[in-house]
């Protein structure tokens, strides 16, 4: 398995004094060591019309699947390495 998981960590309308689109951002995280990367997508308020979150978050998300599975891969890619790890010296 490969433990990758998926979170939506930005749900914004911008500008805030007057939206004309919503950015989706998405957070994708190795559990095996807390390892993570975001991407963000821009959606334009006239797209998302008559549409829910949900909606929208997916419609984000097919703009971005490539880079999201290039993002994945590249996680999975640094499971063996040595960044990040404790280092204990040997005496």
């Amino acid at each position: 398995m490969e433990e990758i998981e998926y979170k939506i960590y930005k749900y914004e309308f911008c500008p805030v004094d007057d939206p004309d689109r919503i950015i989706v951002g998405f957070l994708i995280t190795d559990t095996t060591n807390n390892r993570s990367l975001n991407v963000e997508e821009t959606i334009p308020l006239v797209d998302s019309a008559g549409k829910d979150e949900e909606e929208v978050c997916q419609m984000a998300y097919e703009r971005v699947k490539d880079t999201i599975e290039a993002l994945k891969q590249k996680l999975l890619s640094k499971r063996d390495s040595v960044i990040g790890k404790v280092f204990l010296p040997s005496n």
